[in-house]
């Protein structure tokens, strides 16, 4: 899971991370740096590896969380070499709220369905995905969704999607 160092969306967190939990799944962290990394409704949770330093080869999906804070990593360059690199190992890719956009940035949803927090729509369709609208949207490997009253649904899907593919 990436997170923003701060001002991340403590729901889209934390529920989605429970669904995960729930499963079984082992769940990494990583973020712009290292560190506590705090939520706008003030959730912390410690970060222990940098976005540079993910090898998506040892991982199964990659997650970001939305909020504000995700909207300063929108144009992140190791974050979009990360995305690609998951497009091209066929990872599952999560993005929830804001954090589609960075989707969208690095050129992998192009013809694609995805979904966003409403303010950000035009952001996808300015780079060729199909905007859904819908809560949650899921097109092959890549889920997205629309924000905190969702979260709990993404990470069901992102569940899914991952036992699917086991």
């Amino acid at each position: 899971m990436v997170l923003a160092p701060k001002d991340f969306r403590d729901e889209e967190y934390k529920e989605p991370r429970e669904v995960f939990e729930d499963a079984g799944f082992d769940i990494a962290l990583a973020s712009s740096r290292v560190g506590d990394a705090i939520g706008v409704l003030g959730t912390r949770v410690s970060v222990n590896q940098t976005i540079s330093s993910i090898n998506i080869h040892n991982y199964d999906a990659l997650v970001i969380v939305g909020g504000h804070g995700m909207i300063e990593m929108w144009h992140n360059d190791d974050l979009i070499m990360v995305v690609q690199d998951a497009v091209r190992e066929n990872k599952i890719i999560g993005a929830i709220c804001s954090a589609p956009v960075v989707l969208a940035n690095a050129g992998v949803l192009q013809g694609k369905k995805a979904t966003v927090f409403a303010e950000s729509n035009s952001r996808l369709s300015e780079k060729g995905a199909q905007y859904t609208g819908e809560p949650v949207t899921r097109d092959g490997n890549i889920i997205t969704a629309d924000g905190p009253e969702s979260a709990h649904d993404f990470g069901i899907k992102i569940e899914e999607a991952l036992n699917e593919s086991v």
